[in-house]
């Protein structure tokens, strides 16, 4: 079943926000303004079977895709790859990739992940084993996981950026 949660206008968002979902979580999230015109949309393609599918981010009312993420799991399901685009003049560059790796077929709680920029070079690595999770930059040094890791860009900066674009541009619909 498929459920449908609106959160309308407020004094702080100009934008209504209507989310799709079903028993997996949100697969589509649409984003208006005051007339009902689509400002973004996000949709994840259902993954049910498929070794690739991909996440699309589209602004404005035609829909113009600008950018998205490709979700590739390896047969086994041991190794899943997420590389992000985004739209830069009239083509789509990788801007990064993380690569997830199951350290123990039997537990799924124990994982290597390691995070690439658009060029390749190693960002960070994260370890979760038994629970803990630890992350190390790209020279061995362990970092402050609290501190979330900047310079790594993903759809969903490209998203929030085009989002506050939009929010700031309608700021001047008021609520009554």
């Amino acid at each position: 079943m498929i459920n449908v949660t609106i959160s309308e206008y407020s004094k702080k968002f100009s934008v209504k926000k209507v989310c799709f979902s079903n028993s997996f979580g949100p697969f589509r999230i649409t984003y208006q303004d005051k007339n009902g015109v689509p400002i973004l949309e996000r949709l994840d393609e259902e993954s049910f079977q498929r070794n690739v599918y991909s996440t699309v981010i589209f602004v404005g009312a035609e829909y113009r895709k600008v950018a998205y993420r490709n979700h590739i799991k390896d047969s086994e399901n041991q190794r899943l790859t997420l590389e992000d685009y985004k739209l830069v003049g009239d083509e789509f560059i990788l801007i990064n990739k993380i690569v997830t790796e199951l350290r123990d077929p039997n537990n799924p709680y124990e994982f290597k992940q390691s995070c690439y920029d658009g060029k390749g070079n190693l960002h960070y690595v994260s370890m979760d084993i038994e629970g803990e999770s630890k992350r190390y930059d790209s020279e061995g040094r362990e970092i402050d996981d609290s501190l979330g890791i900047k310079g790594l860009e993903t759809i969903e900066y490209v998203e929030s950026q085009y989002l506050e674009e939009a929010i700031k541009n309608s700021s001047k619909f008021k609520i009554q």
